[in-house]
């Protein structure tokens, strides 16, 4: 019998290994492995290093799932908010780019050509009155980066981070847009072309910023 390797915290696929589990009934070293969709599983170590077990089970159930979808994906919603995060993210002739990729949001690259591996990470959780949703929203599309949420707690989360120092302090674009009466979408070019928040003024409020004192913001 071969000497154990201790396998603890090593990955293999989508499992973890946990802690040793002992030996089966050959003999055999056996471990405590965790999946990624939750799931725990007692697996030969031998079969861990060989690639012969890499998930519980669910990457099967995965594959089959999406060898279903071969000819019908583009009419799933999943596959669609696959398809509208790659748009948001490689194509700069959608409107939406510029909060993503025109500022360096990317798609990992276990995601960024693969619905299959995007499903298996975020097949956890989904339902279909869910958006995805970037926990870090200037971070990465990546599995320890997303969930799924409510329509309304996504926009909470990014309109949190779209910040701004202008002269009523540092505050979300939206309610710079709301105290200016300027269109967010306006400032938020602006920002992003890397206009400060007084040059937006300037340019909006006809080079004078007293203009807008009786929003708020305080004479010269």
């Amino acid at each position: 019998m071969p000497a154990r390797i201790d396998l603890t915290n090593y990955v293999f696929g989508r499992l973890t290994v946990v802690h040793s589990a002992g030996q089966d009934k050959n003999g055999l070293y056996v471990w405590l492995c965790r999946c990624v969709c939750g799931s725990d599983r007692i697996v030969r170590g031998q079969d861990l290093r060989r690639g012969k077990q890499i998930s519980c089970g669910c990457h099967k159930s995965d594959q089959l799932y999406v060898r279903n979808l071969k000819h019908g994906a583009a009419g799933t919603r999943p596959y669609r908010i696959w398809k509208g995060m790659k748009s948001r993210c490689l194509n700069p002739r959608v409107s939406s780019f510029i909060d993503y990729g025109g500022r360096g949001i990317k798609i990992c690259e276990r995601w960024v050509n693969s619905f299959e591996a995007f499903w298996a990470d975020m097949k956890t959780g989904y339902a279909d009155n869910l958006e995805i949703d970037r926990i870090d929203h200037n971070g990465n599309y990546e599995p320890t980066n997303c969930r799924w949420v409510s329509k309304s707690t996504q926009n909470r989360n990014t309109r949190q981070n779209h910040y701004v120092d202008t002269p009523f302090g540092r505050i979300t674009i939206a309610e710079f847009s709301e105290r200016t009466g300027i269109e967010y979408d306006k400032i938020k070019r602006n920002i992003y072309s890397g206009a400060t928040a007084y040059e937006i003024l300037e340019k909006y409020g006809g080079g004078k910023l007293g203009t807008f004192c009786g929003r708020g913001i305080p004479s010269n």
